[in-house]
């Protein structure tokens, strides 16, 4: 956002200068560039904040407060987002579509709700030594390892017995480095993921293109069919309480608990007894 947008649009204005016709003026560029209305709402919100940064040091105030008309600026409206997800159907098919690390991968992801970066930011050592249980303790993004989205996405995640057992088998004998790596042992790209290998799967199988979040609702929707309780799915998914009484409760520090309640539910897929041998592409 602000290499490709602040910085070159706005960056050498002086903050004083600045008022609800800069922002607009830098949202018909946008809205030209035929940026997506969710991404022109987000970039204008760092617009903003920029602006508010900006404050006297011996009182807090703002030095440079605006009341920001969005009718005026033109900001789009957004409307109701496309949430796509897999029926447990479409889930099957892909996990026996894909194969090598992908296949492990897609497997823990729709097994356990984690993120495409923390998935990708696993490494050996947040591991136990069965595999039935892993510490999401950072991201990747881009290829560069990085901090977790939010301060609930550190936690600890259960696997399913069925899940770590080719877990295992992906593993082989290293000892140490990250879980899903490309060939030189380097952090993967979600883009090249994406791009070379999930959105293919989806064509072949005739099913809707989605990106890997899609994995988690899968999840989500799973735990709730079959009566998880909240408590351990904001737990396992990372989520933020919501109110005091969730703050008191402290059900998912049960590891006992944890762990019956992932082998009771299941995962809602065929789950590969053996990870499927990768595709020798043809020659161009």
């Amino acid at each position: 956002c602000l290499d490709k947008w602040l910085i070159p649009e706005v960056g050498d204005l002086p903050l004083p200068s600045i008022n609800n016709s800069t922002l607009k003026e830098l949202i018909t560029k946008m809205t030209a560039a035929n940026l997506a209305a969710k991404t022109i709402v987000s970039y204008s919100q760092v617009f903003k904040l920029v602006v508010a940064s900006a404050v006297d040091e011996k009182t807090g105030n703002a030095l440079f407060p605006i009341t920001w008309n969005h009718d005026f600026c033109d900001l789009p409206v957004v409307g109701k987002q496309n949430q796509p997800s897999f029926t447990e159907n479409e889930m099957t098919k892909i996990i026996a579509a894909a194969s090598g690390r992908e296949q492990v991968l897609y497997t823990l992801m729709a097994a356990t709700g984690l993120r495409i970066g923390e998935a990708l930011g696993l490494e050996i050592k947040h591991l136990s030594d069965d595999y039935t249980t892993l510490s999401v303790e950072q991201s990747v993004w881009q290829g560069t390892i990085q901090s977790p989205k939010t301060p609930n996405a550190v936690r600890v995640v259960d696997v399913p017995s069925n899940v770590a057992a080719l877990i295992k088998q992906h593993i082989g004998d290293r000892t140490e480095g990250l879980v899903f790596t490309s060939r030189n042992g380097n952090a993967l790209m979600q883009s090249n993921i994406l791009r070379r290998n999930f959105h293919p799967i989806l064509r072949e199988q005739k099913i809707k293109l989605a990106g890997f979040h899609s994995f988690r609702r899968f999840r989500t929707t799973w735990l709730r069919k079959n009566t998880a309780p909240e408590d351990f799915i904001k737990g396992a998914l990372g989520h933020a309480n919501k109110s005091v009484t969730d703050d008191y409760s402290k059900l998912y520090r049960d590891e006992k608990f944890r762990k019956a309640i992932v082998e009771k539910v299941g995962v809602g897929f065929e789950v590969p007894l053996v990870v499927r041998s990768v595709r020798k592409s043809k020659e161009k």
